[in-house]
């Protein structure tokens, strides 16, 4: 068989190129080619593939929302979480007490309970607020115990192999094997009397300052630090056993660079992505521990109060007033829908694998 030569004649047959096919391109038709053409960064990728995923923007534009709420909700709010209003007591939502409907007929600005009160006077709108802001405060730094514990406990364990890891990792099996809320429970209550005696003797300013939440939120913190890395170690475990092959890491090797700087400056940032993703799945979790905690009176100490607590509270009038159950349930339900989502995708973003489907 005969090969058929190739020309451009045959190539093009039946095309015919017109003057203006040649005419020069314009500023912005260069700008678009060059914006189509140019590779892109991995966070660039990553951030155009979340913004292209709807129900993860929609779950940040949420989160943003209660972060407003949360952070700069009481300042616009005359009443203060701890305040005891007299003759306020028990109202329902949207209700003003006897003193309130006086000084509205006087012609006074009296700001509405839009939440009603409590059985002790205190304002529930700022109350849900201030509680939304300690649930998620404590749910953040929590999972960032357990994002640095489980990274640094990871890396040294897939890196170093051999006996090391696999003692290591026999640890975590022992770990994993624990009933997570037995454990919690009993070692939330072991630690409470302890703690509170270190909180009285102690001097610092910033145990002092934590304190005034009292003692659970010290518990709740160490019990992380102590049972829910594990995960995030295994993740990131296996991921420094795929990264130390590389041949970035056997040039720094070459070079004379110590396992420590190796960790340091080259496995752990190849694994930002999948810190970033653990981090934020963490993150609903340590806020419903909180909240369970709470409710069974484990958590945050009164006049302090966090979603678990107020849900704890509501119990004893949820025939009368619903709402003081069903608000701080669907804010609860609402912020661990809306992290998991983001996270979901989050972890869709950072994905190499998928890195360059759509758009």
């Amino acid at each position: 068989m005969t090969k058929q030569p190739f020309s451009m004649q045959s190539r093009f047959k039946g095309f015919e190129f017109q003057p203006e096919d040649f005419t020069k391109a314009s500023a912005e038709e260069q700008e678009n080619l060059k914006e189509k053409l140019s590779p892109g960064s991995y966070w660039k990728d990553a951030w155009r593939k979340l913004r292209g995923n709807v129900v993860a923007m929609c779950a940040c534009i949420l989160l943003l929302l209660i972060t407003i709420f949360a952070l700069l909700g009481p300042i616009c709010v005359p009443y203060h979480d701890a305040e005891q209003l007299r003759g306020a007591e028990g109202l329902g939502p949207m209700q003003y007490s006897a003193s309130e409907i006086n000084k509205m007929n006087a012609g006074e600005a009296v700001f509405p309970h839009i939440f009603g009160t409590d059985t002790h006077g205190r304002d529930l709108f700022v109350r849900t607020m201030q509680a939304t802001r300690i649930s998620v405060l404590i749910g953040v730094f929590a999972a960032m115990i357990v994002c640095i514990i489980g990274t640094l406990y990871g890396s040294v364990s897939g890196y170093l192999g051999g006996k090391v890891d696999f003692i290591m990792m026999r640890i975590v099996d022992i770990i994993y094997s624990l009933p997570d809320i037995l454990v919690v429970l009993l070692l939330s209550s072991i630690i409470k009397a302890p703690l509170q005696n270190f909180i009285n003797d102690s001097k610092n300013k910033f145990f002092s300052l934590i304190g005034g939440f009292g003692v659970g939120i010290i518990s709740i913190f160490i019990v992380f630090a102590l049972l829910f890395w594990v995960g995030t170690a295994r993740i990131i475990r296996g991921q420094v056993l795929m990264l130390k092959s590389q041949e970035f890491v056997t040039a720094a090797k070459a070079l004379g660079a110590s396992s420590g700087r190796i960790i340091r400056k080259h496995i752990i940032p190849n694994c930002i992505g999948q810190i970033i993703v653990i981090t934020m799945m963490q993150i609903p979790s340590a806020i419903f521990l909180e909240s369970f905690l709470s409710f069974l009176g484990l958590g945050v100490s009164a006049p302090h109060a966090t979603l678990g607590s107020l849900i704890a509270d509501s119990l004893s009038g949820m025939r009368m007033y619903p709402s003081r159950l069903l608000i701080p349930s669907v804010i609860l339900s609402v912020i661990i829908l809306c992290f998991n989502l983001f996270g979901d995708g989050l972890r869709d973003a950072l994905d190499p694998r998928m890195k360059r489907e759509s758009g």
